[in-house]
């Protein structure tokens, strides 16, 4: 699905992955977040990753964070990067330090 996403046929992805986010695939509704961010539909992509990080899925933990950091909502983002970046995430723990070094703070330990 995700080289159909890739390749222009994002109508036809997006089908897909509601098809199997509806059948209980944490992946796929992880991915549709992504699909979702991509063309500009973030409120709908903040409750797919929502649903999936939920779900223990760590990738969309770190695009909540991140997605909630381009929103302004620093405090919430800074909660779900530190998730993200306890698992190893290094995209997560980059745009922690970048957050934590805009609003002037360190990261503790």
């Amino acid at each position: 699905m995700t080289e159909r996403a890739q390749t222009g046929r994002s109508k036809e992805a997006e089908e897909l992955y509601r098809q199997a986010s509806a059948a209980g695939h944490t992946d796929a509704t992880a991915n549709l977040g992504i699909l979702l961010t991509q063309t500009g539909r973030s409120k709908e992509a903040e409750e797919l990753y929502r649903q999936a990080s939920a779900a223990g899925h760590t990738d969309a933990t770190a695009n909540l964070g991140i997605l909630l950091t381009k929103a302004g909502r620093n405090d919430e983002a800074e909660e779900l990067l530190r998730q993200a970046s306890a698992t190893g995430d290094t995209s997560a723990a980059y745009v922690l330090d970048r957050l934590l070094a805009r609003t002037s703070r360190t990261e503790e330990g």
